[in-house]
């Protein structure tokens, strides 16, 4: 699939892709760090309560049951009222098969960039469960180089903590070199309904803030899952909508 045409924001550089991480104004770059860490580090301390723990007996495998395989496609449109940015929209496919996990997305580390990634699944608890996902990648496109990343999801009842870490190491540009993070909390009232705020920093939002955020509202019946995303919500023209769109097989 292919973007709009590349529109550079106020965070763009001459090349088209947005400011690296060394860029950032030393008080935002302090604060987006520390929170960034946060979100990072939190399954750390999860996975040490897991181990002393011990493991959770539903985490041995069935031996007569076959491991299916999942495929998940999402589509996640970027629209710009104030025209900041040209629209474009980012899709996502992720195959799983019990402990590997494979993923390919496009305009997500940057514009008109794709990526390919590997990673390893693992699951633990009960009424609070802990999913996460170590992954290597790499990326190619108008962004060249390698990815580590990490994917975990936290769930207690109806709350729920989910975020895509992930540090861009760009051989075309070393100095933009940068955190793509993408994290939720939510609150699901019922099966079907989510809601709960984003957290978002993506070289392809090339906009006067590095870091976006919002409220959001999801819904989800049978396979398919669909949210609708209000960030930098205001009369800001850093204001800009998301909606995306999943199914599951």
């Amino acid at each position: 699939m292919t973007s709009g045409p590349l529109a550079r924001g106020h965070g763009a550089d001459v090349t088209g892709v947005s400011r690296g991480w060394t860029d950032w104004p030393g008080g935002l770059r302090a604060r987006t760090g520390t929170l960034l860490a946060l979100l990072l580090l939190a399954p750390v301390r999860v996975l040490a309560q897991a181990a002393s723990a011990g493991p959770n007996v539903q985490d041995a495998p069935a031996p007569a049951r076959e491991t299916p395989w999942a495929v998940g496609l999402s589509l996640t449109g970027n629209f710009f009222p104030s025209g900041t940015q040209s629209d474009f929209v980012q899709p996502t496919l992720t195959v799983d098969h019990g402990w590997l996990h494979l993923e390919a997305r496009y305009a997500y580390e940057a514009l008109r960039t794709g990526s390919v990634w590997i990673g390893w699944n693992f699951a633990w608890g009960d009424s609070v469960t802990f999913a996460l996902t170590p992954m290597f990648g790499v990326v190619f496109g108008l962004a060249k180089g390698v990815a580590s990343g990490i994917e975990w999801d936290l769930s207690w009842g109806p709350l729920e903590l989910t975020s895509t870490n992930e540090f861009v190491f760009d051989f075309a540009n070393w100095g933009a070199s940068d955190f793509n993070d993408w994290a939720e909390l939510r609150v699901w009232p019922w099966q079907w309904l989510k809601l709960g705020v984003a957290l978002t920093h993506t070289r392809a939002i090339q906009l006067s803030y590095p870091a976006q955020w919002g409220p959001l509202v999801g819904v989800k019946f049978w396979k398919i899952n669909a949210a609708v995303y209000w960030m930098n919500p205001g009369g800001s023209t850093d204001s800009y909508w998301s909606a995306t769109l999943g199914i599951n097989f």
